[in-house]
């Protein structure tokens, strides 16, 4: 793939430069709007070992339940993937999804909640990304994940974790 469609270019600047050398995922549409579509989002960790994390499935139903209603006055409806990198995080963040359903605030937003090897192909208008742990780990120490990762996006990519702790790492 020499040329890219799919994302906003501040979206494909990263993966670009991180997996492909900017040898290809150029840019093929001619947007005009140079603002960033990424946004990291601290959630400071609690050090806990595991794999799933509590704030961050909050912090995440929070912003769907934001973003849910600010678009639902816009008209179409935008899609939502929200990816992470273990069952048990994916399975509190369905647990979260439906729970902001169940209330009515999502108004038929259109999100789906996989893990990252699952989601190879799909892709959304907006994605989050649940980092779950505070740093890197063999499997997430993976390039091919983390591209899959980046590379979902359409138009805005939410990183949500220890962002922190993974940069000074």
């Amino acid at each position: 793939l020499k040329k890219q469609y799919r994302m906003h270019p501040s979206l494909s600047r990263v993966p670009r430069e991180l997996f492909y050398f900017e040898e290809a995922l150029l840019d093929g549409g001619s947007l005009h709007d140079s603002s960033c579509r990424v946004r990291l989002v601290q959630i400071p960790s609690d050090r806990a070992p595991g794999e799933r994390n509590l704030a961050e499935a909050n912090e995440i139903a929070r912003l769907l339940g934001e973003l849910g209603s600010a678009t639902s006055a816009a008209g179409r409806a935008p899609t939502f993937l929200v990816i992470t990198p273990y069952r048990d995080q994916e399975r509190l963040l369905k647990e979260r999804v439906d729970a902001l359903r169940a209330r009515n605030a999502l108004d038929g937003l259109d999100v789906e909640v996989c893990t990252l090897d699952r989601c190879q192909g799909r892709e959304a208008d907006y994605v989050f990304a649940s980092l779950v742990r505070n740093r890197a780990t063999p499997f997430m120490d993976a390039p091919k994940r983390w591209n899959v990762a980046l590379t979902r996006a359409m138009q805005g990519l939410f990183i949500v974790g220890d962002v922190d702790s993974y940069l000074d790492e």
